[in-house]
C-alpha cells in the first residue's frame, strides 16, 4: 500500500529546549537500509559514535539531525509514522556532501517544526547536506525551512532510475511558513505542495527551483519575493504547476524549454496571478472553463519559447506580457487589464490554431483590450506579430491603441473596434489582413495612418476570406499611405473615405470602388482579369503616367467584367479613370456600339494615344470604331487599327480632354471590294469622306444609293476629301484598270 510521507522542513536552533537532539549512527547503504525505527541507529551524542543497544527513536517533541558523521546513510522507514518537532541535514565534517536517502514508503511523515539544511564552504567550495527520496514520500513540513547556503543547490531530490510518478515531496501546512537564510545561488525542490491554509513565502538566495511540480491547493498561497523556476526533471506527462490557490509577490516565475505544459488545470474565479510569469521554455495555460485570472505580466526570454492560452482562460490584468518567443492561444481572451503588451521578440506569433484557410471567429484566441485609461495596448516595435483577434476598446474619452511604430502585424482573425476612444496606430507598420470574412469590425473608434503605413489584405497562401467592405469612417482621416495591397479570393469594397497609396499592388482579387476614390500616387503594380478596380458608381481610380510610356489603367465595370485601358501621353501626368456600363449618347444609324463607355481625365491634357479592351465586344461587321463623346455634337466616330478585341486609336488625340470614348463596329467595309489585296479605305470623319490609299490617276465617283451620280474627279494625291450630308453613300474606284466598289456611310 501506498503511504504518504509528511516532511516539513524548517529553520530550527540546533538546541531544542522543549524535547532532545537525536543524531543518526546507524549508517547505512544502498543495499543494506538500516531501519530509522531502531533505537541503536540513534544517539544523544553527535560524532563518531558506534551505534548502540540503548537509543532513542526521535518522537514528536524532537530533533532528528543527520549531521557530519552520518556518512550519507540510507534509512528504511518503511510503514512507519513520523513525527519529529525538527529535521536538520548537514554536510559532513570533511568536508563533502551528506545525503540522507530515505529508503520505502511511510505511512507518514510529519515535521510540525522547521526542516534545516544547511551547507559549508571552506574555500570556493560548497558541501551541503541534501534529502533524496526513494520511497515515493510526502514530508509534512508545519514550520520554516532554512539553510545557510550561499550557492544554488537541491534540498530535495530522487535517483533518476527512480520510476515513481511524483517522488521527493515536501508539503506545508503551517499557516505562515517561509525559506528563508540563504544567501545566494538557487534553492532546489523537487515536489512541492501548499495546503488551503498556507502563506508560503519564499525569500532567499537568487531563484526557488522546483525540479517537479508545484501544486498550491484551494486558498493556498505562495509569496515569491524573489523567482520561482521550474527545471526539466518533471517526470513525464505531469502538470508542473497545478495552482487553484494564489500566488503574489515582485517575484518572477521562470519555465524551462522542457515544460509542456508549465501552468494547467481547473482555475477558479478567485485566481489571482499577481507575479510575473517569466519564461524560457514553454508556457501553458489551460483550464477546463473560462475563469477571471489576475497577472502582473508573462515575460519569455528564449526566442523559440511559447506561451499557450487553453481553451476558456481569460486574464483581466495584464500589466507587462513581454515575449521574446510566441504565444499560441486555442481559445478564450487575453485582457491587457488597462496595462501594455509588450512584445520584445523579432518573430514572436499570437495567434488562434486554425485550419489555414478557415476564417477566425471572434472569440478564439481574442486579445481584448477594454481600457480605462490612456496608454498602449500592444507595443510591438520592429517586430513581426501574427494574432489571432484583436479587440480594442476603450472608456469614453481615453486613447487605447494597438501596434507600435515599424511593426510587422499580421492579423488572422478580426481587428475589433468597439468604443468610442479606440484607436490602432497603424503608422509606420505593415498591418496584413487575411484569411478572415470579416477582417475589421467597427463600432466605434479610428484607425490611425501615416505615409509609412503599408495596408494588405490577404498575403501569399492566405488569400481565404469573404467578399468584404471597409467599414465607413474607420481611419482617423482619409489615409494616404505608402502601400495599398490585395491579394484574396473575393472583392474588397472601400468604405467612404478616399485612399491613396503610394503604391498600388493589384495581385489577386478585385477593388470595387462604389463612390469613393482610389489612388496610385507613385505606380500600380499588377493588374489583370484576376485582380482590377471595379469602378462601378462615381469613384475613379487615380493612376501615374509616364511620358511617352504606355501605362495600364486596370479598371472594369463589374466583378465580372475586365475592361482596361492603355494610354501613351506625350507629357508625363497621372490620369483618372472609371468605366460605365451606361452610354452617354445615342448610337449613330449603322454603329454598333459596346456597352461600355470610358472617362478618362489627365491632369495635364497632352497628346495621347489610347488602346481600349471591352469585356463585351460587338459582333464584328465590317469595321472597327472608336466613338468620342464631345458632350456637344454627340459622338464623332473614327476608324482605327484593332486586333484581339483591342480598340487602337494609333494616332495621338491631341490635348482634347477628358476623353470620353466608346468602341464599336459598323456595317460598312474598310477595304473597297474589288482586288483582294486592296490598299484603298474609306471612313468618315466630320461629315467628311475621306479616302485612303489611293494612286495618282485612279478615278473616284460617288452615287447616293438611288445610283445617282453626285460627284466624279481623278486623283492627284494618296489621300481625298469629299465633303458630304451625313447618309449613306456607294463609292467607286478606277485605279489600274481594276474597279472597287463599297458602301459608306458619312456622319
Amino acid at each position: 500500500m501506498k503511504k504518504t510521507f509528511l516532511f516539513i522542513v524548517f529553520a530550527l536552533a540546533m538546541t531544542n529546549v522543549f524535547g532532545a537532539n537525536y543524531y543518526w549512527v546507524g549508517g547505512g547503504t544502498s543495499g543494506t537500509p538500516k531501519p530509522w525505527s531502531d533505537g541503536a541507529n540513534w544517539s544523544s551524542t553527535s560524532g563518531n559514535v558506534s551505534p548502540g543497544t540503548t537509543g532513542t527513536v526521535p518522537g514528536s517533541a524532537d530533533i532528528a539531525i543527520f549531521d557530519g558523521y552520518s556518512a550519507n546513510p540510507y534509512v528504511d522507514i518503511k510503514d512507519l509514522n513520523i513525527t519529529l518537532l525538527g529535521l536538520t541535514v548537514l554536510p559532513t565534517s570533511t568536508p563533502s556532501n551528506n545525503v540522507l536517502s530515505l529508503v520505502n514508503t511511510a505511512t507518514s511523515f510529519t515535521v510540525s517544526g522547521n526542516l534545516t539544511i544547511n551547507t559549508v564552504k571552506p574555500s570556493t567550495t560548497q558541501y551541503n547536506g541534501q534529502i533524496s527520496d526513494i520511497g515515493n514520500n510526502t514530508i509534512f513540513v508545519g514550520g520554516n525551512i532554512v539553510t545557510n547556503a550561499s550557492s544554488s543547490f537541491t534540498l530535495v531530490t530522487c535517483p533518476l532510475t527512480n520510476s515513481n510518478t511524483a517522488p521527493g515531496r515536501i508539503a506545508f501546512t503551517g499557516a505562515t511558513p517561509s525559506i528563508t537564510g540563504q544567501t545566494g545561488g538557487n534553492l532546489g525542490f523537487l515536489n512541492m505542495d501548499i495546503s488551503g491554509s498556507t502563506n508560503l513565502t519564499f525569500n532567499a538566495g537568487n531563484a526557488l527551483t522546483i525540479n517537479g511540480n508545484l501544486n498550491i491547493q484551494q486558498n493556498g498561497k505562495l509569496t515569491i519575493n524573489k523567482t520561482l523556476q521550474f527545471i526539466s526533471t518533471a517526470p513525464t506527462g505531469s502538470n508542473p504547476f497545478n495552482t487553484p490557490g494564489t500566488i503574489s509577490g515582485p517575484g518572477v516565475i521562470v519555465g524551462n524549454t522542457s515544460w509542456t505544459p508549465l501552468i494547467q488545470g481547473t482555475l477558479p474565479s478567485s485566481y489571482n496571478m499577481t507575479t510575473n510569469i517569466q519564461s524560457v521554455g514553454t508556457i501553458y495555460l489551460d483550464p477546463t472553463s473560462a475563469t477571471t485570472s489576475s497577472m502582473n505580466g508573462i515575460s519569455q526570454t528564449r526566442p523559440n519559447s511559447t506561451v499557450t492560452f487553453g481553451k476558456g482562460f481569460l486574464s483581466s490584468n495584464i500589466a507587462t506580457l513581454a515575449v521574446a518567443g510566441s504565444i499560441t492561444m486555442n481559445g478564450g481572451v487575453l485582457n491587457d487589464g488597462g496595462n501594455t503588451i509588450t512584445v520584445a521578440g523579432s518573430t514572436t506569433i499570437i495567434s488562434t490554431n486554425t485550419t489555414a484557410g478557415a476564417a477566425v471567429h471572434t472569440g478564439n484566441g481574442r486579445i481584448k483590450a477594454i481600457r480605462g485609461n490612456a496608454g498602449p495596448v500592444l507595443v510591438t516595435a520592429g517586430k513581426n506579430v501574427t494574432v489571432g483577434n484583436l479587440e480594442i476598446g476603450s472608456a469614453s474619452g481615453a486613447v487605447a491603441y494597438a501596434v507600435g511604430i515599424n511593426t510587422n502585424l499580421t492579423i488572422n482573425g478580426t481587428l475589433t473596434l468597439s468604443k468610442l476612444g479606440a484607436s490602432v496606430d497603424m503608422s509606420g507598420s505593415t498591418v496584413t489582413f487575411q484569411n478572415s470574412d470579416t477582417p475589421i469590425s467597427w463600432t466605434a473608434g479610428t484607425i490611425n495612418t501615416n505615409s509609412a503605413t503599408n495596408l494588405n489584405f490577404g498575403s501569399t497562401g492566405n488569400t481565404a476570406g469573404a467578399a468584404f467592405t471597409i467599414p465607413n469612417s474607420v481611419f482617423t482621416a482619409a489615409p494616404s499611405i505608402a502601400s495599398f495591397t490585395i491579394n484574396r479570393d473575393n472583392a474588397l469594397t472601400l468604405g467612404n473615405q478616399a485612399l491613396n497609396a503610394a503604391t498600388l499592388n493589384l495581385t489577386k482579387g478585385l477593388i470595387t470602388l462604389g463612390a469613393t476614390n482610389l489612388t496610385a500616387g507613385t505606380s500600380i503594380s499588377g493588374g489583370s482579369a484576376t485582380s482590377y478596380v471595379v469602378t462601378d458608381g462615381a469613384g475613379t481610380l487615380s493612376v501615374p503616367v509616364t511620358g511617352l510610356t504606355p501605362a495600364l489603367l486596370p479598371i472594369g465595370v463589374s466583378t465580372i467584367s475586365y475592361d482596361p485601358a492603355t494610354v501613351t501621353a506625350t507629357t508625363g501626368t497621372t490620369f483618372s479613370a472609371k468605366v460605365s456600363s451606361t452610354l452617354s449618347g445615342s448610337p449613330i444609324s449603322g454603329i454598333f456600339y459596346n456597352p461600355r463607355e470610358w472617362y478618362l481625365v489627365p491632369a495635364v491634357a497632352s497628346a495621347t494615344t489610347i488602346s481600349l479592351t471591352p469585356s463585351t465586344d460587338a459582333v464584328l461587321v465590317q469595321n472597327a470604331v472608336i466613338g468620342q463623346w464631345d458632350c456637344a455634337s454627340g459622338y464623332t466616330n473614327y476608324v482605327f487599327p484593332y486586333a484581339s478585341s483591342t480598340y487602337n486609336t494609333g494616332a495621338s488625340f491631341g490635348t482634347i480632354a477628358p476623353f470620353v470614348f466608346v468602341t464599336g463596329k459598323t456595317d460598312t467595309a474598310t477595304a473597297l471590294h474589288g482586288a483582294a489585296t486592296s490598299n484603298i479605305n474609306a471612313y468618315s470623319k466630320n461629315s467628311t469622306l475621306m479616302i485612303n490609299g489611293l494612286n495618282t490617276g485612279d478615278v473616284i465617283s460617288v452615287y447616293n444609293l438611288n445610283g445617282q451620280s453626285l460627284k466624279s474627279f481623278v486623283a492627284n494625291a494618296g489621300q481625298s476629301s469629299i465633303a458630304l450630308a451625313k447618309g449613306g453613300y456607294v463609292l467607286k474606284v478606277i485605279s489600274a484598270g481594276d474597279t472597287k466598289i463599297s458602301k459608306v456611310i458619312v456622319q
